[in-house]
């Protein structure tokens, strides 16, 4: 890339992000709100911070790794989501918060109460902010009160290791809700970098589309909040990069090691512990070349095993945890689900309502409404998605067995369909209003999803996109620290409200 067309698509960026800037101050000045002034000055200066970091990366991309980028990507914006995003505010955030405050207190197993499941717990467990002094609030030990958290309490610990961490240790020196509610987010921020930073690093192939779909806003701010759905995320790319390599990485060639199965073992449990949906993606285990087993037959039946006992531990600790779910209809979804419920639910509302259906995949539950309320902000995630397309097909393609395709497809119509039907049931009001719950509503489920798509549309040479790779992710690097500062936009001006 010539140096005048690198300046000229800089100074594109910092042009957007001086709009960006003015639209998001003139938002919140209208009408006015209190403390406007202070929020509109911060964001120019993270706006200006943002240049800075954009251009240190975008100038120096020959001499950086694509590890690196994802380093310095990922510790900058995901540390600002977790500032920028008030606590308890993201995605059922309060919710996971009592399930994890649960079992740092030693309570592994929710309780059920009069048809409800949950945990008993301080009752000052989520407090509202709002001014500074709320910060600095004290659990109300002396009042314990039963809290509903249905939709959380089935989930294992293992689901919340990332979070843990940080809440065990801060109950240690602090009782203060908020220290220990900031002190999970940001172990499991902390913990996320460096699981992720080991899997981009050793992926073997597609290393670019990987490092797209790990920064996208969605990711972010999962990674960056109080969420079960960020381990098994991770976990799912996990498993899919080890795959890929042993089957095109450095370990080609070399037999599965007792170490490797036990990781395998592992993977396959925190998976289905976290979502029993999830379940079809053990199967890929299956495209591990059979010359790291002694024979096909024992690959085949070692998998089949592993998948049925996964399923048996996952169904019987689900039951258990949530009361057997006579009465629960919500949690039946993350058990049993039909995949007939999965085309009723695409024809009606992925065909329907197409646009939202992209907008909410990647932009999250906030999206990226720059401009406050307005409808046509949505289309701002186009020229963003356009990209990470083109990103994935300009990639270099690689073979791809015929039977590999065929299990890859079957993963992927399987997970989508499961998680499909149980939106569907977890939905209580979506056979009265068919438009009220879109596919990719819950698109945190499907994050591994994607790259898995990217993988299977790229193994077929004949869709392979001709051009330059290098200039397409370089142009990429300018357009994702847009697309985040737009989200960070889109949450100032949604919680301003608030104030």
């Amino acid at each position: 890339m010539s140096k005048r067309l690198s300046l000229a698509l800089f100074a594109a960026f910092c042009i957007g992000a001086i709009i960006l800037s003015i639209i998001t101050g003139i938002k919140l000045h209208s009408p006015v709100k209190p403390g406007a002034d202070i929020i509109a000055a911060l964001f120019v200066l993270l706006s200006v911070f943002i240049c800075f970091v954009s251009g240190f990366v975008f100038f120096r991309y020959d001499k950086l790794k694509i590890e690196k980028i994802f380093a310095v990507f990922f510790v900058v914006f995901g540390f600002l989501y977790m500032v920028i995003i008030p606590m308890f505010g993201s995605n059922d955030e309060p919710n996971h918060w009592k399930r994890i405050l649960q079992i740092s207190r030693g309570d592994i197993m929710s309780v059920q109460v009069q048809q409800e499941v949950g945990g008993f717990l301080p009752s000052n467990t989520v407090p509202r902010l709002r001014g500074i002094s709320d910060l600095f609030i004290k659990f109300d030990e002396k009042n314990i009160e039963f809290f509903n958290f249905g939709n959380t309490a089935a989930y294992s610990p293992l689901s919340y290791t990332l979070h843990l961490p940080g809440v065990l240790a801060a109950n240690l020196i602090s009782n203060y809700v908020y220290a220990n509610a900031y002190a999970g987010r940001l172990s499991c921020l902390i913990l996320s970098f460096f699981l992720l930073y080991f899997v981009i690093r050793k992926i073997p192939i597609k290393k670019k589309t990987l490092f797209v779909l790990i920064t996208t806003p969605l990711f972010l701010q999962e990674t960056a909040t109080l969420n079960a759905d960020v381990l098994l995320n991770i976990v799912s790319y996990a498993a899919i990069v080890l795959i890929l390599f042993y089957s095109y990485g450095e370990a080609a060639l070399e037999k599965i090691k007792i170490r490797t199965l036990l990781i395998i073992i592992l993977l396959s449990l925190i998976i289905s512990m976290n979502k029993t949906a999830y379940f079809p993606l053990i199967l890929l285990f299956l495209m591990l070349p059979s010359s790291k087993f002694q024979s096909q037959k024992q690959k085949i039946i070692s998998i089949s095993v592993l998948f049925i006992i996964c399923f048996i531990i996952d169904l019987l600790w689900t039951l258990k945890t949530s009361g057997g779910m006579d009465t629960d209809f919500n949690n039946m979804a993350y058990v049993f689900a039909n995949p007939i419920s999965f085309a009723i639910l695409f024809t009606k509302n992925v065909i329907a309502n197409f646009p939202y259906a992209v907008y909410g995949s990647f932009g999250g539950n906030l999206g990226f409404s720059v401009t406050g309320e307005s409808p046509i902000s949505k289309w701002l995630i186009y020229p963003y998605v356009l990209s990470i397309l083109f990103t994935a097909l300009s990639e270099k393609y690689y073979e791809l067995k015929k039977n590999n395709k065929f299990l890859i497809f079957v993963v992927l119509f399987s997970t989508i369909s499961l998680f499909s039907a149980a939106m569907i049931y977890a939905n209580l009001n979506f056979w009265q209003n068919p438009n009220g719950i879109v596919l990719f509503t819950g698109a945190r489920y499907y994050i591994p999803v994607w790259f898995l798509t990217a993988l299977f549309i790229a193994s077929f040479k004949t869709i392979h996109i001709n051009i330059d790779e290098e200039k397409v992710f370089r142009i990429m690097l300018l357009i994702i620290p847009f697309i985040h500062l737009a989200a960070y936009s889109t949450l100032i001006i949604f919680y301003s409200k608030y104030l």
